[in-house]
């Protein structure tokens, strides 16, 4: 559905770059995940607003985290222009 989901993704998109507990970083971006994955190209307008922290958090040791992140970043591809 066509909304505003400014605050979501931002919510999310601070609590992926600066939350100190993984489990909470986890579901942040599984929410991410889902609302691009739903939002399909609607969700282009929260793209790099979302996609930035997921890209910068990748250092993180701990695989399953990668593996969320990973997932965040190839829901949100399809939502920009990237090539």
């Amino acid at each position: 559905l066509p909304g505003d989901y400014y605050e979501l993704v931002n919510d999310c998109k601070k609590i992926v770059a600066k939350d100190s507990n993984i489990n909470v970083v986890m579901v942040a971006a599984k929410c991410i995940s889902a609302l691009a994955r739903g939002l399909r190209k609607e969700f282009g307008k929260y793209a790099l607003l979302a996609i930035e922290p997921c890209m910068e958090r990748f250092k993180e040791k701990k695989q399953n985290v990668v593996d969320i992140l990973r997932e965040a970043c190839d829901s949100i591809y399809p939502s920009t222009n990237l090539e």
